[in-house]
């Protein structure tokens, strides 16, 4: 369980990143080709 609460804290980060950066994730170059 420690596993999985330490991916959703990272997950968690990254949506709360991209909130409040939205201007990197609006059109990031290459961004979403990458995945």
């Amino acid at each position: 369980e420690d596993e999985a609460r330490r991916r959703l804290r990272l997950g968690l980060q990254l949506l709360s990143t991209a909130n409040t950066r939205p201007r990197e994730g609006c059109s990031p170059p290459g961004y979403g080709r990458a995945k």
